[in-house]
């Protein structure tokens, strides 16, 4: 991986423009995470499947669908796990642009997949896409520690921890405002409470 390094005299524009879209990324990606958290269970349960059968008074639709979706939620963990090795491989034989363009473009349509699913399993793998797109955590972090000099180094990790942490906590959040809209249609797209999150 070629990367330059903010020199200590005379600091490198163009590579601080590219710690800024690394943070911005980083931000993303941790959003992406947790902004679902408020509306996964509730999306969820309008399939066919998280529903009881009707005249069947003793069944119960927390029991019947919890497991999985532990599973919808652990998904996207998964899918960073399996793809930060092969993003680090890859940035390090050919660069490091065309792996967060790669990981921008599948987490783009992931959002779009995951507010057109009709059923647990392919909200399931909708989630595991965004996990991949969100596997560049840790190839992010790399290029910030080359590109920077050791004196520099702290500032931008703790910066990348930061925006890191502010996606996190600000995605309930976000999840929850667009968990208020009411549905309208554009097209095709049927735009509500549970779809909303992921267009945005």
């Amino acid at each position: 991986m070629t990367v330059e390094r903010i020199n200590d005299n005379a600091d490198n524009a163009r590579v601080k423009r590219s710690l800024s879209v690394v943070l911005l990324t980083m931000f993303l990606s941790s959003l992406g995470f947790t902004i679902f958290i408020p509306i996964l269970w509730f999306y969820y349960r309008t399939f066919k499947e998280c529903q009881c059968p009707e005249g069947q008074d003793d069944c119960d639709p927390l029991e019947k669908c919890y497991v999985f979706q532990g599973w919808i939620v652990g998904a996207f963990p998964l899918g960073q796990f399996i793809m930060s090795p092969i993003y680090g491989t890859w940035s390090s034989k050919r660069n490091l642009r065309e792996v967060i363009i790669f990981s921008l473009l599948v987490s783009a349509g992931s959002y779009l997949w995951f507010s057109n699913v009709s059923s647990g399993w392919e909200m399931l793998a909708s989630r595991f896409a965004l996990g991949i797109g969100g596997a560049n955590v840790a190839v992010l972090r790399a290029y910030a520690s080359y590109a920077t000099s050791g004196e520099q180094r702290t500032g931008i990790m703790a910066k990348m921890s930061a925006a890191q942490s502010i996606g996190f906590v600000l995605g309930p959040g976000v999840g929850y405002l667009f968990g208020l809209l009411h549905g309208w249609t554009i097209g095709p797209w049927v735009v509500n409470q549970y779809t909303s999150a992921g267009y945005a």
